[in-house]
């Protein structure tokens, strides 16, 4: 796969060709692209005499065929709050609601047409306890839908959504308050 040749990709970036007596060529190639890397294998190229090229042109398939159809994609850059769950309600809290980050970077290799996000929480949800800044409150679970089988183990993950800041206990005379309001609104 090196320039010069038919079969050449300027990317490809390693690693080892091998043949056997029984006239079975072999390739195990490398390439970082569209930002991230594979390692493909091919075995038992034949007739190498006849043409040589198979190994490398049988690479080059399977490696447009892998970028043609993965991608990786960022849900949410670290210290970021995701569309879909930006807040949760804090009932008894000197401030209403706090904004949910993702406390890291998380970068998947699943098209978004093939991933499913759910979370451990409705929106509607509320916590009634005083929130400190980095606490877990809700969790992201990301599902692959891997039809071709290739990623066995690798269909779900879970990211934490954290307070992005502490949130104190409300005063007792408006806790008191806000649970009376809370207890009218359901029984009437």
């Amino acid at each position: 796969m090196l320039s010069g040749f038919s079969t050449s990709r300027t990317v490809v970036d390693g690693l080892k060709t091998g043949s056997t007596s029984f006239q079975i060529d072999c390739f195990a190639g490398t390439i970082n692209q569209n930002g991230f890397r594979i390692i493909t294998v091919v075995l038992e190229a034949t007739d190498p005499a006849a043409d040589n090229s198979t190994p490398f042109t049988l690479t080059n398939q399977l490696m447009n065929y892998v970028y043609g159809h993965w991608r990786t994609t960022s849900l949410v850059q670290k210290n970021q709050s995701l569309d879909d769950f930006k807040e949760i309600a804090v009932t008894d809290g000197k401030e209403k609601s706090v904004q949910l980050v993702v406390p890291y970077a998380t970068d998947g290799s699943a098209d978004k047409k093939s991933l499913t996000v759910k979370f451990s929480k409705k929106k509607t949800a509320s916590v009634e306890e005083t929130v400190t800044k980095n606490q877990k409150l809700v969790t992201l679970s990301t599902t692959v839908k891997d039809s071709l089988g290739y990623l066995p183990n690798c269909t779900a993950e879970q990211i934490p959504l954290v307070a992005k800041k502490t949130v104190p206990r409300s005063s007792a005379p408006k806790v008191f308050w806000n649970h009376f309001v809370n207890f009218v609104n359901e029984k009437l």
